[in-house]
Order: structure tokens, then C-alpha cells, then sequence
């Protein structure tokens, strides 16, 4: 079992690239899709060179897709609309960042998603999770009024885009059981605690760090505030 530091939303941040990579080189996947990349992929086209794969960008605006790395295949896209059937069983490995909280249908996108991998393929995902409070209040509030607060309390201008958190909850059985009934295997559901937002306020971070370390020590599911998702598609017989 994993313990409260290991469950820090700053341990999901940093290791999801190397998880990436580890499901690369773990499992030989070689077509690999990157939902929602645009101008900013996961891996650049060196990296993915090194790793010899076939690299895709998935975004359902041109615009971004124009901005991406030269190198990188290309595929625009709503991950919730009904899908080609050139790109059934297209990808060994699917992945997205902070993309999912976005997405209007959450089952739409992971049905998708699952007719999109070969038997045997992976799904990987990180996401924030409601009912965390910050993510509650960018759900509720106007966009203009949250953009604003979370640029000034991050120091850092984000893009921002409309968040809906369909099906971005933390780990839970029911939750387990909605993907299972989608047809996945569910391989891991690791719940996150904390977030960056307080850390321009010191005295005020400090007492959010304690109580989000009491949060993980307990394991309550529905204060995390990000996810780790990873499913498999079953091998067929």
C-alpha cells in the first residue's frame, strides 16, 4: 500500500512520463497516442526517435495541432464523437494529461478510446478529481472569474478551457465498476491529495499540507484531487 508521501499530488505530477515510458518499454508498445498534445506532447520528437514508436497527436483543435513538432503524426479529432473505423484498433497505448476534465462525455471518450486499442493495449490517464473544494469552485464559477484566481494564486497564465469533470472522480467501487462495465480491465485507480494552488500563500500551504497528508493517511476518496487511471483492453482469445 502506498504511503500518505507517495500519494502527494507532486509524485503523480512528476511520475507520469515516466510511467509513460515504462509502459513503452514494459509491454513493446509501439503505436502510441497522445490525447489533447497539440503544441505541448508529452514526448518531443528526439524522445520518441529514441524510443523507436510511432508517435501520434490527437487534438480536436486544428489550431493546436498546427503548433505541434515537426516529426510528430497528426490526427484531429472529438474523442467523443462517433468513430472512423480506420482508427479501430489503431494504438497500443492511449494517454492523456489533465485532458480529461475537459472532455463534455467522459463515457464517450473511454468508449472510444477502448474500440481505439488493439487487444492487449493500454489506456493511462491523470486527471483531477472532483469533489476536491478548488475543483468544485472552477466547476461552479464562471470561467473568466476562475481563470483569474488560478493564475494569480499559481503565479503561472495557463490556457484555460472549460472544465466539466465528467467522470473524473477518485478511486471508488463504483467508479471501478463503471469502466469494468465499459469492458476494460482496471490495472490501477490511485487517488492524489493536494494541489499547487496555495503555494504563493506559505502559512496557508503549510496547513494544507498537513491536511492533506491526515486526507491520504485515510484514504478518502472523495477529497482526492487527481487521479491515475490505467486500463487495459483484455486480449482476445
Amino acid at each position: 500500500m502506498s504511503t500518505a508521501a507517495e500519494l502527494d499530488y507532486r509524485r503523480a505530477f512528476d511520475g507520469f512520463e515516466p510511467r509513460v515510458r515504462d509502459l513503452i518499454a514494459r509491454y513493446g508498445h509501439h503505436d502510441i497516442c497522445d490525447i489533447g498534445g497539440g503544441r505541448t506532447p508529452l514526448l518531443w520528437p528526439k524522445e520518441v526517435a529514441e524510443l523507436g514508436v510511432d508517435y501520434t497527436l490527437m487534438d480536436v483543435s486544428a489550431d493546436e495541432l498546427e503548433l505541434a513538432p515537426e516529426g510528430h503524426h497528426t490526427l484531429c479529432m472529438d474523442i467523443t464523437a462517433p468513430l472512423d473505423p480506420v482508427n479501430h484498433e489503431r494504438f497500443d497505448l492511449i494517454f492523456s494529461k489533465f485532458v480529461a476534465e475537459h472532455v463534455p462525455d467522459g463515457a464517450a471518450m473511454h468508449r472510444n478510446i477502448l474500440k481505439m486499442l488493439r487487444p492487449g493495449g493500454h489506456a493511462f490517464h491523470l486527471f483531477p478529481t472532483l469533489y476536491h473544494p478548488a475543483f468544485v469552485v472552477n466547476r461552479l464559477l464562471p470561467m473568466h472569474l476562475t481563470d483569474r484566481l488560478r493564475n494569480a494564486m499559481s503565479g503561472v497564465k495557463y490556457p484555460k478551457f472549460p472544465a466539466v469533470y465528467s467522470m473524473c472522480r477518485g478511486p471508488s467501487p463504483s467508479r471501478i465498476a463503471a469502466f469494468r462495465e465499459m469492458g476494460y480491465e482496471v490495472e490501477e485507480y490511485t487517488g492524489f491529495y493536494g494541489t499547487p494552488y496555495l503555494r504563493r500563500i506559505p502559512v496557508v500551504n503549510t496547513a494544507d499540507d498537513a491536511l492533506n497528508a491526515w486526507l491520504a493517511r485515510r484514504r478518502v476518496r472523495d477529497l482526492t484531487s487527481y487521479a491515475y487511471l490505467l486500463l487495459r483492453r483484455p486480449t482476445e482469445s
